[in-house]
């Protein structure tokens, strides 16, 4: 029997770069901090993310597979945009859902004007669980309002 512990922030939601083995990287944003415990001596902690994928805008990527811009950011900045799945969330289809929304002030970050287009965004967000060793670091991210997409500035060094 598995018990968990679960940390949300408000607002602010980190992105991050992920590991995803053989030199790939990927993006994600960080949604919640979370500890289970499973019995003596068997926790995990991690968190749980909100995948991102390349943009369909890019034409081309980098050593690590990531979304490069064309020119003339190419130099140093991708696009993403929220990966989705390929059905919708049952959750959302559930009686008494809206109510919920408003009761337990879910989304109340959002603008009131906003709140339904970004709960409609999430009925097909992809979320995984995945532990602290395969975030690589933080990534500077922006919405790109020329495309609607994620603009995300690499640091080059």
């Amino acid at each position: 029997m598995f018990t968990y512990d679960i940390h949300m922030g408000g607002s602010r939601r980190d992105t991050v770069e992920v590991d995803l083995g053989q030199g790939q990287s990927g993006c994600a944003q960080i949604t919640a901090f979370i500890k289970l415990d499973g019995g003596i001596d068997r926790q995990s902690e991690g968190v749980i993310i909100r995948w991102m994928d390349k943009s369909s805008l890019s034409t081309h990527t980098d050593h690590r597979d990531r979304p490069m811009c064309d020119y003339p950011l190419s130099f140093n900045h991708c696009l993403w945009e929220w990966s989705k799945t390929t059905v919708n969330r049952q959750c959302f289809r559930t009686r008494g859902f809206v109510n919920r929304v408003e009761r337990d002030h879910l989304w109340s970050h959002v603008n009131e004007q906003d709140r339904p287009d970004v709960i409609r965004s999430e009925i097909r967000a992809r979320y995984d669980i995945i532990g602290y060793a395969s975030i690589i670091g933080h990534v500077n991210v922006h919405d790109d309002p020329s495309t609607g997409h994620i603009l995300q500035t690499l640091q080059i060094v």
